[in-house]
């Protein structure tokens, strides 16, 4: 540039090829052409030398803005309009191959004609291949590698890789130009061009098999595209050989990816597939192919081909099982009808439609039956189609009844709520009266609740009384569909639901309160405060997928806010009482007091859909009081307006219960209560365990926890197991829990509790008195007041394994392992609390092993 005058087009092009194409050359040699920002040449050293005369400058800044603003425009139509398109129609990988393919001309042309519109044009085109197809389809395609290799590609890729590709790019574009000339850069460049072309072609050839390997693994909920979008013909091609595949978690994996292709090319593939897949895979397509035909218009997704092999299939020799012929009949009696249909391809199948009429199987001839029923022309003899069905739900054969239940659900999907589509509904509700066929009927109804939303309250008296039935899947049918049909008096229930340990259960909660909508917002809230970690988890994903409006969000925050102070103002009024159950009482409220504030935070998390308020809820939940708590504190402050701050920020923070008392009592706007207003107020609380404890609070007398005596009730043994180290995870809550399971025992000096050998199935813990551990004549341990014995055999289920001898009369409370069992998967505290307390047992007979060892290497010694 030094030695020869350069003029302002051949400035601009070193520009354009400075800021971006010339890069292309180290990034796609290290990392298959992926561009990322790298670091530019001197922007101001490039016009230096691109202008020379007066007002070269400005020109060159004009037309350098009117060129990006253009090419901005063209970015967005294309992330807007063109990628979609282009996906739909030749699919991603191919889309991708755009990008390379606009370099390999864009680099062709520069070195044919080294001009201004050769390196604008290439530019442009390369921007767009780049911003507006190729990046949105590099981040799909990254999301369908597994988890840790995704992680490892994308850091190494978007770190050391893309920074050392640009400089070696930009090294290559000096040495170039330094031994021939601008035009050499780009013929230099065209081979590695090509390479990234190749690769390309090379993905797009190993794509389906990509995507089918993410669908198995991992699905694709995180692809940041929609799944029909991921499915072009091309890819919907070469996953046909996926459906016949042996493997069934192959074929299943397949099946579940292609049904959200394009229906017409879906019902071909999957009709095709029906007629050559092996026999195990059958069942799987077949029924695919009845759900996705059975809620589209008749007719609507009709393929010529599709309805020769379902016809070919339906006659073939030796015939499908009756089940899948009855299935795969009405698929193609739904795709052979309607009045778009052909005339010649209506006579066919009616045709077929009166030969299967004659069929050996019940549940082929009752859709035969169905369908010409649908199309007007009932068999002779049959003339109501609502008494053939109901027969055949009485009947013993199992498949004619799933036959007419199938049938039964399709003329609910398909017709309008009517006299007759009540009586129908009305007709498949009674059918959960047969326990055998129970949790399909439900499944049924939760099917029809889905499309059909209110219109199934008909039935939701005589379908509820299932409710609680010993098979999940009915109850997370029937939970679901209470939300659909708007039951807001269910949603308590529904959010109690959420906790199960039974996924089917879980999962038909969560539908129900998301179809439930705003109704569902209130007893969420509270599900928020009182429900375990896992109830909490599952609420908040519900109030984030929940449709409900800002107002009620707002409302909700507000009446929260109201809770957590009026909790407040009681917890520091009671603070003064003296000990026995008003320190239980005292724990609840800490208790109620956190659990308020955490439901707050994730409240103003989907209030702000910011995610990162929950996530330091939790931290903070965790976090003990001291540096890391108010950096906590600190964080939530810098995520939450002025206004939220100064109501929720002073309520995170630490101090005596009397100042926050009057803090809260101001913010109310009312004076504290005494003692025997506040426990009245308590007496009255929605929480069920604040308003059992207050109940059993005694002003008069509120020190005493018991006669000792005399076996203490169910309040006292939670006073004192909160003071056990194995319970001190657990909330007041769980205390009570275990207090209502223990059974007390009274056992005399010198009796034995248990001997070696017997059966373990009680841990035992100790109220007064004290017991020995002993094995032969060497005592292990002995158990003092406050401290438990027996968990070792209780939990393991093998024997004793030593005796357990009463020191002194001593009072018991024994806890069985069929009630310790349960609570040990509600309360995962109870388990690290009980793992710790076995830990520390370890330890100390191992520091009695060791100083008995010590003692006897001593005594051999002298």
């Amino acid at each position: 540039r030094a030695a020869t005058p350069v003029s302002a087009d051949a400035g601009f092009v070193q520009l354009l090829r400075t800021s971006r194409l010339f890069r292309l050359l180290g990034v796609a040699l290290l990392c298959g052409g992926a561009l990322s920002p790298v670091l530019y040449f001197e922007f101001t050293s490039v016009l230096d030398a691109a202008t020379q005369g007066p007002g070269g400058e400005q020109q060159l800044l004009d037309l350098y803005s009117q060129f990006r603003g253009w090419l901005n425009v063209a970015m967005l139509a294309s992330q807007l309009w063109l990628s979609a398109w282009l996906y739909g129609r030749i699919g991603l990988p191919l889309s991708m191959a755009l990008w390379p393919t606009a370099y390999v001309l864009g680099f062709a042309w520069l070195g044919l004609d080294f001009v201004l519109v050769a390196a604008m044009t290439s530019f442009g085109a390369a921007s767009v291949a780049e911003g507006g197809i190729g990046d949105t389809a590099a981040r799909v395609l990254y999301n369908l590698f597994p988890d840790g290799a995704r992680a490892q590609a994308s850091g190494l890729l978007e770190g050391p890789v893309y920074r050392l590709g640009g400089m070696l790019g930009n090294g290559f574009v000096l040495i170039a130009l330094g031994l021939g000339g601008a035009a050499w850069v780009g013929w230099a460049a065209i081979p590695v061009a090509l390479l990234w072309l190749a690769a390309s072609l090379v993905l797009w050839r190993a794509y389906p098999g990509l995507l089918l390997r993410a669908a198995a693994e991992h699905g694709l909920a995180g692809a940041g595209i929609d799944r029909a979008t991921l499915l072009d013909p091309a890819t919907l091609r070469s996953l046909a050989a996926s459906l016949m595949d042996p493997d069934p978690r192959v074929a299943r994996a397949s099946v579940d990816l292609v049904v959200d292709g394009e229906p017409i090319r879906v019902v071909r593939l999957l009709a095709d597939a029906v007629e050559r897949a092996p026999k195990s895979n059958r069942p799987l397509l077949v029924e695919t192919l009845h759900r996705l035909v059975e809620g589209s218009k008749p007719g609507s997704a009709r393929s010529e081909e599709a309805t020769q092999a379902m016809a070919r299939a339906l006659l073939a020799r030796p015939p499908l099982p009756a089940e899948e012929r009855a299935d795969l009949l009405r698929s193609y009696a739904r795709l052979t009808a309607g009045e778009d249909v052909p005339a010649s391809t209506a006579l066919e199948s009616r045709a077929l439609l009166d030969r299967l009429l004659g069929d050996r199987e019940a549940p082929v001839r009752l859709a035969a039956i169905a369908e010409l029923h649908r199309r007007g022309a009932p068999p002779p003899g049959l003339p109501d189609l609502d008494r053939t069905l109901a027969d055949a739900l009485g009947a013993s054969d199992a498949l004619l009844r799933r036959a007419a239940r199938k049938e039964l659900r399709a003329m609910l999907l398909a017709g309008a709520p009517d006299d007759a589509w009540a009586q129908r509904l009305h007709l498949l509700a009674r059918h959960l009266e047969s326990r055998a066929d129970r949790a399909e009927t439900a499944e049924a109804l939760r099917e029809v609740a889905r499309q059909r939303g209110e219109d199934v309250h008909l039935i939701t008296k005589e379908a509820l009384r299932y409710k609680a039935d010993h098979d999940p899947r009915v109850r997370g049918a029937l939970l679901c569909v209470a939300g659909y049909a708007g039951l807001a008096e269910e949603g308590p229930r529904l959010v109690s639901a959420l906790g199960a340990r039974s996924s089917e259960e879980a999962e038909g909660a969560r539908e129900g309160l998301v179809a439930l909508g705003a109704d569902a917002a209130v007893p969420l809230l509270v599900g928020l405060e009182f429900g375990g970690p896992r109830q909490r988890e599952a609420v908040l994903s519900v109030l984030r997928d929940l449709e409900v409006d800002s107002p009620t969000l707002d409302s909700l925050r507000a009446k929260q806010l109201t809770a957590i102070q009026e909790a407040t103002l009681q917890r520091a009024v009671i603070d003064d009482l003296p000990g026995g159950p008003p320190c239980l009482l005292r724990r609840r409220l800490d208790e109620r007091i956190s659990e308020g504030l955490g439901a707050l935070l994730d409240l103003l998390s989907v209030l702000h859909e910011d995610p990162r308020l929950a996530e330091l809820e939790r931290r903070l939940r965790r976090s003990p009081s001291g540096r890391e708590h108010d950096l906590l504190i600190e964080g939530i402050e810098a995520l939450l307006g002025r206004a939220e701050r100064e109501a929720v920020v002073p309520l995170l923070e630490s101090g005596p219960w009397p100042a926050r008392g009057v803090a809260a009592a101001q913010v109310l706007g009312r004076s504290g209560p005494g003692h025997l207003e506040a426990l009245s107020e308590l007496r009255h609380s929605p929480d069920a365990t604040l308003r059992r404890i207050a109940e059993t609070i005694s002003l008069e007398d509120s020190d005493a926890i018991g006669d000792p005596g005399q076996m203490p009730s169910t309040m006292d043994i939670a006073v004192r197991l909160q003071d056990v180290a194995a319970f001190d995870r657990l909330n007041t809550q769980q205390l009570m829990a275990i207090a209502e399971c223990v059974q007390e025992q009274t056992v005399a000096e010198g009796e034995r509790i248990y001997t070696t050998g017997d059966e373990g199935q009680s841990l035992y813990f100790v109220l007064a008195g004290e017991v020995a551990l002993r094995r032969g004549g060497l005592v292990l341990e002995t158990v003092q007041p406050g401290s438990f014995f027996g968990e070792l055999s209780m939990l393991d289920g093998a024997a004793r394994s030593a005796d357990a001898i009463a020191t002194q009369t001593t009072q018991l409370l024994r806890l069985d392992r069929d009630d310790l069992l349960p609570l040990l998967e509600e309360a995962p505290g109870l388990a690290i609390g009980l793992a710790q307390f076995l830990s520390s047992r370890v330890r100390r007979l191992e520091d009695r092993l060791e100083d008995a060892v010590s003692r006897h290497s001593e005594v051999a010694r002298e």
